[in-house]
């Protein structure tokens, strides 16, 4: 018989009455003491309510109650709760309620000594699980009832396991259906009470949702209906949760939101401080004024206002079990509004998921594990299959001998806060156990290999059973299981991991090993290598991003021109092992960047394995970052920087994207110079053509470089783009090359691109004294004084004007060359100049047999050395060396013939589009000519006047300025994708 009188219960709701007996019928019993009871009830349901009740009603003369949960936020609700609110809530006097009592490691000891009248001890399970055990063991003689509040949303294998040793009768309490504590309490089937959400529903105790499309397509759309479809279904009190798929999502939806004048919150871990002017923060505010609260995954729990009332959808979440999580979200508050609204896009199966889960939670009970039962029938019975008879699994004394362990493993470097990395590492796959849904099979197996002359490894291996649903079947249930093996391996300052299942090694730590290191894996390579993949550091339209080689060995191939742009994704090379006999073997390694990931074929026993592991640690240290194979020195080298510091950076979005963007008046984006200089806090300036600049910013996340600019992404919008803002496209897309330093090393420069800081192995010499094409030998200087414009002002005259690039390169041809080119008189001279152009012009010389493809670029100056106005015309000619290619199958002769016998037009100019005397369809039949006939020169002339002065720029780069080595690097990228077809390559500058 429990404190409370039979009045007091009566306040109690139905299903809150029906739980409270159901746990009481199991208190009663007299075998409870260890075991567990669960009790499941949605959010906004009550559940305070069944624990507040039943903490006062249990305790005795003596017999107190410990209350846990799993933060310190709601370890406060909690005691509120049970000491007061819910009792005023329900209209019951809380003054001759008993106060709860908050326990922390560090005053547990004296306030237990000091209690005399019973009590209800308040505190979390990581505190739990801090207590010395003469402490804990004090507790454990006091309490009669253990109540656990959601204690599954943290790591619950070892807090778990600090309940359990209190050895007394434990309520769980819970709001989420699909848990799992049955893995690690003991509780027996049947032990449970569950009030379903259809149920709670049903009967008004919760919001009923319902279910809408808006486009996702693109952050701008979606924002757009999400606030149509705010206007014409929701109160101005009520507020909306908006679910994301990444921080940069998060960004551009509060950016569109405030810039139409609505109140949002952003909410991601990984904003700064800096964030907290544009409304970004990194915790979930307490209270906060916005309408609007967008986050990727901080607010599926522990939001339980009534004045949320709508979900946005614009991703949503991978798996059904978050999604249910945050529609729960805005269930709460039905006597406020008998509705809430869940929206997202046409194909997330928002409504179907929504019945299933019903269906499911109405079906549910939290007390069996279907897991467990399946696993009952696998362990402990001899079978017959696969042609062998095999003896049963004892999973509580797994022999490891019996284990096989595949010779895969990503490789880290160990942290130095790490007292036990093994431990930590253990304790994170417990977690991501419980997050698969999966099932550990018995202990984890822990010990330590030492062999003399070998490096000493600690190890740790834990088997686990994963179910997955069969892909064969779309909708229907159906178990696929399997046994996994997770496997850990601690040698000096490394940490070798095969998980088994997916674990985030990021969040506590660990980061994987350097490329540099990393190439020590072939410290005993035979020389052989077999396969590459290669990535591409060179992002023009015409260069491949990726490509795969195979061979017998890759050494005996000849070096690709462009080889010194790519760098080694993954590699594969035949190493020399030897076993645990010392027996010499070969095998073929295979090592993965990106991932550091090392991995052999085949299975072996765990010493085996540990001796393989032995011999790459070995490698390591005895190596270290020193060791390149020669394999490495025909490619771009990729490093490492810890604390990068950014000197230049190079916007790579053509002019032709910039002009998509515009102001509130129409008027595109154009900057004057897109290869700029940064300063030391990593701000910098782009400015436009009228004159105005716009603060830039470069931030540095650990991962890749983020581009922001506030004013930008106010000032101009790009309609129906998939980008939110400016900053969005431009960092997505990692548009932009910079050049940067480690903070120690500031006169190693390297270039940054596309997420990765690569020191190009450059085959252009800046000094005649040194190896490599001589970068003079591409780079004509011609006196250009008096070209200040490309095309001119508009003239009535058949011809350019005066001081027009096109106008010299006319009369260029006209007395006998090309900007310092021979050319025999008679040849064809074409301009294909328009908006589909392919070129600038045409120069067919059939006496010389060469064919010049000009593509022309002028800006206002002398000349200077940096990459600005070089980047546009260097990718205009990349993107259009398709066109040359050998054999004329990328020129379309027709078009050209149609074109060419029209004449060029610009306002008042009318000009024939062929300045020598020749028909369109004679030049376009000599251009095609020219590309059958092997005989031909091609050569690709990138014109340019008042960008580059030669002089000027060898005497920059030969200091190693920064911006005069973002234009190195695509004179370097433009003369790699020529070659690439076998053309030449000629740049014109001033002198």
């Amino acid at each position: 018989m429990g404190l409370l009188d039979d009045g007091t219960r009566q306040r109690l709701w139905g299903h809150q009455k029906r739980a409270v007996a159901a746990v009481e019928e199991f208190l009663e019993r007299p075998d409870t003491g260890g075991r567990s009871f669960i009790v499941s009830m949605p959010t906004g349901s009550g559940k305070s309510g069944v624990i507040g009740f039943l903490a006062q009603d249990r305790l005795g003369e003596e017999s107190d109650v410990l209350l846990l949960c799993p933060w310190d936020a709601l370890a406060s609700q909690l005691s509120e709760d049970v000491s007061a609110r819910f009792w005023r809530h329900a209209g019951i006097d809380s003054s001759t309620m008993t106060k709860t009592v908050r326990l922390m490691p560090s005053t547990a000891a004296a306030k237990l000594a000091d209690a005399t009248a019973p009590t209800i001890w308040v505190m979390t399970l990581a505190a739990l699980n801090a207590l010395d055990r003469p402490v804990r063991d004090a507790l454990s003689s006091r309490v009669k009832l253990v109540i656990v509040d959601e204690g599954h949303y943290e790591p619950a294998p070892s807090w778990a396991n600090a309940v359990r040793n209190l050895a007394r009768p434990t309520a769980l309490f819970t709001a989420t259906p699909f848990r799992n504590d049955v893995k690690y309490f003991d509780v027996e089937p049947g032990d449970s009470f569950h009030y379903p959400a259809s149920e709670a529903i049903s009967s008004s105790q919760l919001r009923s949702p319902r279910f809408a499309s808006v486009a996702t397509e693109s952050p701008t759309t979606f924002v757009e209906q999400l606030r149509e479809f705010v206007a014409g279904n929701l109160t101005s009190d009520d507020k909306i949760i908006v679910r994301c798929a990444t921080q940069t999502q998060i960004r551009d939806v509060v950016g569109i939101l405030r810039r139409d004048g609505e109140t949002a919150v952003g909410i991601h871990e990984r904003f700064k401080s800096s964030d907290r002017a544009s409304s970004l923060l990194k915790k979930v505010p307490a209270n906060h004024e916005a309408r609007y609260w967008v986050h990727q995954n901080k607010l599926l729990e522990g939001i339980d206002h009534s004045e949320f009332r709508r979900v946005a959808l614009l991703a949503r979440p991978s798996g059904d079990r978050a999604l249910i999580q945050q529609i729960g979200r805005v269930l709460r508050g039905a006597a406020h509004h008998p509705t809430a609204w869940v929206v997202g896009g046409a194909h997330d199966r928002l409504q179907e998921t929504w019945d299933a889960f019903l269906a499911y939670d109405f079906q549910n009970d939290a007390s069996v594990s279907p897991i467990k039962e399946i696993l009952g029938l696998t362990v402990g019975r001899h079978f017959y299959t696969s042609g062998t008879f095999r003896a049963p699994l004892d999973i509580e004394e797994l022999d490891v001998d019996e284990v096989r362990v595949p010779r895969s493993f990503t490789i880290h470097e160990r942290p130095t806060q790490f007292d036990d990395p093994i431990g930590r590492l253990l304790s994170e796959l417990d977690r991501a156990i419980e997050d698969a849904d999966a099932e550990g099979v018995g202990p984890a197996k822990r010990g330590t290999w030492d062999r003399p002359g070998q490096p000493r490894v600690e190890w740790a291996l834990r088997l686990m059973y994963v179910n997955e649903q069969s892909p064969i079947l779309a909708r229907s249930s159906f178990y696929d299981s399997k046994l996994e093996l997770a496997f850990f391996a601690v040698a000096d300052a490394r940490v070798y991991v095969h998980s088994g299942i997916g674990l985030d090694l990021e969040s506590i730590g660990l980061r994987r090993l350097p490329t540099a290191a990393l190439r020590a894996a072939f410290a005993r390579s035979t020389g052989t290598y077999t396969s590459v993949t290669l990535k591409n550091t060179d992002l023009s339209g015409t260069a491949e991003r990726t490509r795969a080689q195979s061979a017998a060995s890759l050494i005996a191939l000849a070096p690709d021109l462009s080889d010194f742009f790519k760098s080694p994704s993954t590699i594969t090379g035949v190493v020399r092992s030897d076993d645990l006999r010392g027996t010499a073997y070969d095998s073929a390694r295979y090592v993965g960047f990106a991932r550091s990931r090392v991995r052999e074929q085949g299975r072996t026993s765990v010493d085996e394995l540990l001796n393989w592991i032995a011999q790459i640690e070995r490698g390591l240290v005895e190596h270290g970052r020193s060791l390149a194979p020669a394999i490495f020195a025909r490619y771009a080298d990729v490093i490492d920087l810890t604390e990068p510091v950014v000197q230049n950076f190079l916007l790579d979005l053509d002019e032709t994207v910039l002009s998509e963007y515009i102001d509130a008046e129409g008027h595109p984006l154009l900057l004057t110079d897109r290869c700029v200089d940064v300063a030391a806090d990593s701000t910098f300036p782009l400015l436009r053509t009228d004159g105005t600049a716009y603060d830039c910013s470069l931030v540095w996340s650990g991962r890749r470089y983020e581009f922001h600019s506030d004013q930008l992404d106010l000032a101009f919008n790009r309609p129906a783009d998939r980008y939110a803002t400016f900053s969005t496209e431009v960092t997505e897309r990692q548009a932009f090359r910079l050049i940067v330093h480690e903070q120690a090393t500031p006169d190693d420069l390297v270039q940054y691109v596309d997420a990765q800081f690569v020191r190009p192995r450059s085959t252009l010499a800046l000094k005649s004294s040194s190896s490599g094409v001589l970068l003079d030998s591409l780079l004509r200087a011609v006196d250009l004084s008096d070209v200040t414009s490309e095309k001119g002002t508009t003239t009535r005259e058949p011809r350019w004007s005066e001081g027009s690039m096109f106008r010299r390169i006319c009369d260029d041809v006209a007395s006998g060359e090309l900007l310092g080119e021979p050319v025999a008189p008679g040849s064809i001279l074409v301009c294909d100049d328009d908006a589909g152009e392919t070129a600038d012009f045409y120069v067919v010389d059939r006496t010389n047999r060469k064919l010049f493809v000009v593509h022309a670029k002028v800006s206002a100056g002398n000349g200077g050395h940096g990459a600005s106005g070089l980047h546009d015309v260097v990718a205009q000619a990349q993107k259009h060396l398709g066109t040359i290619r050998p054999g004329g199958s990328g020129l379309d002769r027709p078009r050209l013939r149609s074109r060419w016998g029209r004449k060029w037009k610009l306002l008042d100019s009318s000009i024939p589009r062929i300045q020598s005397e020749h028909t369109a369809s004679e030049a376009s039949n000599a251009v095609w000519d020219a590309l059958r006939d092997p005989s031909y020169q091609r050569v690709v002339v990138i014109a340019t006047a008042g960008i580059l002065s030669k002089r000027n720029f060898l005497t920059k780069a030969r200091q190693n300025n920064a911006n005069a080595l973002q234009a190195l690097y695509l004179i370097q990228s433009a003369w790699a994708s020529a070659g690439a077809i076998g053309s030449r390559l000629l740049i014109v500058a001033n002198e």
